[in-house]
């Protein structure tokens, strides 16, 4: 699929893939590369945590529905404030955008009803407001409510398409995930709401959800594999063309049917992709608002005090908000030094009493606040990192790459191809002597020294070979060992990191893939 998978949302990974041994020659999963200037209103969402480049910070997508408005996933943008969001449009490659294709976010509005942390959300919707309308912008019309006369574009066995720079495979076997630097689309088929509920059971609610994907012989109510979106996809529009000859560059030929919010994997047999319900009543008069309520806004940031050192208590001064704000909760974090900081569980309140856990890391405080529009979180400067302590455990055995195990063991490989031609080399040159030796009818002592010194090439050559192959034998014996070594201490971490955070995993994993 364009999204997420493993029945969760599907915001993109933070952190780099690894690589997979070659690339796929497929787009998306099932799609195509788009056409230059085709789905125009597409948008791409990236995170400002950190300065790489824009193909590496994309996490989601989005579509404009104004020129300064753009409609995306609630869970694409959960636990994120304005400022950690900034959005490319007018521009099909990541890689090549530039400042005048990149908005920054004033504002973030969420669907009435849309609650976090599900696996499977509902109401699946967000509002962005850009810093600047999008010159020339092409904003797509969302579809008209149920019952409003437009259902036929989007009924079932309707033909649908979506775009997306999300993952364009699923691993096999442990294998790397790419994802697409240029903009990629697909069409697939609208799925029953039977059909979708078979899929899903009780998740899948009708009422706000709907799904498309690939079908079996061209039935909706046989949902078949092949052709979906993936991770890094969810937010994107699922569109419908308003006649069969509509022009994928012309946003006025189309309308927005759904977002991409969750799914089982990418392209799973028989597991739709499923998307928040653009006509759904509620969803329809929020994605259709020009004036959203927004949630509350950053005045100015936490502050945090204190020594960063286990068993010193740090404090934090709180921040102000703009917009109506009915709540605020004070949180507590550690950053990893990755994308995303990591919520201290039960770590709630203006202080906080530093353990071995926070040990060389850094520490900040986080303020949530909630209001009519949705919840917006603000982040002060970390400090540290803490001393007196190390959140790792002393007795783990150091870290080994398995990358450059790899390439070592790829070395040894090409020597030892390298011997093996040459082992061949020097048999052929020995057959082709002792032929020339034959014919020429040469003494009985020429053909003696000629063979003779062929004989001691072939033993160099076997020895050679003989020896590299010790070498490579020792190095896949250590490869392996330092393999298992690794496996065992990343498995003792993780269950020493669920031990003491529980609920931080899910977390993570909720905030960065597709839903």
């Amino acid at each position: 699929m364009l999204l997420a998978g493993c029945a969760v949302a599907l915001g993109a990974p933070s952190a780099a893939a690894g690589a997979a041994t070659s690339p796929p020659t497929t787009s998306v999963i099932g799609g195509h590369v788009a056409a230059a200037g085709q789905y125009p209103w597409q948008v791409a969402l990236l995170s400002t945590y950190d300065d790489a480049a824009p193909e590496d910070r994309q996490f989601c997508g989005g579509s404009l529905v104004g020129a300064d408005r753009v409609l995306t996933a609630a869970h694409c943008v959960e636990g994120a404030e304005a400022g950690d969001i900034e959005v490319l449009a007018g521009q099909q490659t990541l890689s090549a955008a530039t400042g005048s294709t990149l908005y920054d976010v004033t504002a973030i509005a969420r669907a009435p009803g849309y609650v976090e942390g599900l696996d499977q959300p509902r109401k699946d919707m967000a509002l962005l407001r850009l810093s600047r309308a999008v010159p020339g912008a092409q904003p797509i019309q969302v579809i008209g409510a149920e019952g409003t006369g437009s259902d036929a574009l989007w009924a079932p066995g309707a033909s649908l398409d979506l775009a997306g720079w999300g993952a364009l495979n699923v691993p096999v076997d442990d294998g790397g995930i790419y994802y697409a630097d240029q903009l990629m689309a697909a069409t697939v088929t609208r799925v029953t709401d039977a059909a979708c509920a078979g899929a899903y059971g009780s998740s899948f609610k009708v009422a706000d959800m709907v799904c498309a994907g690939a079908v079996v012989g061209g039935d909706p109510s046989k949902p078949g594999a092949g052709v979906d979106s993936c991770w890094g996809d969810s937010g994107g529009g699922l569109v419908a063309p308003t006649s069969p000859s509509a022009n994928p560059a012309v946003a006025s030929s189309w309308r927005l049917v759904g977002t991409v919010s969750w799914g089982e994997s990418c392209a799973a047999a028989g597991y739709p992709g499923v998307y928040a319900r653009a006509a759904a009543p509620v969803l329809n008069a929020f994605a259709s608002n020009p004036n959203p309520v927004y949630a509350p806004g950053v005045g100015t940031r936490p502050v945090v005090h204190g020594t960063p050192a286990v068993g010193q208590t740090l404090t934090c001064t709180p921040g102000t908000f703009t917009g109506s704000v009915t709540s605020t909760t004070t949180m507590w974090f550690v950053d990893w030094g990755d994308d995303y900081p990591e919520v201290i569980y039960g770590a709630v309140g203006d202080s906080y009493t530093l353990t071995n856990d926070e040990g060389d890391l850094d520490v900040g405080c986080m303020q949530k606040a909630v209001g009519p529009g949705g919840t917006t979180y603000a982040r002060s400067d970390v400090i540290g990192p803490v001393t007196g302590g190390s959140w790792e455990d002393p007795d783990d055995p150091p870290y080994v790459d398995p990358f450059a195990q790899q390439e070592a063991l790829n070395k040894a490989n090409e020597a030892l191809t390298a011997a093996n031609a040459a082992l061949l080399t020097a048999q052929a040159q020995q057959a082709i002597l002792a032929e020339q030796v034959r014919r020429q009818a040469q003494t009985e002592a020429a053909l003696t020294a000629y063979k003779v010194a062929a004989d001691k090439r072939l033993a160099a050559a076997e020895k050679a070979l003989a020896a590299i192959k010790k070498a490579d034998d020792k190095a896949k014996a250590a490869a392996k060992a330092k393999a298992k070594a690794k496996a065992k201490a990343k498995a003792k971490a993780k269950k020493k990191a669920k031990a003491k955070a529980k609920k931080r995993a899910a977390a993570r994993r909720a905030a960065h893939r597709r839903r």
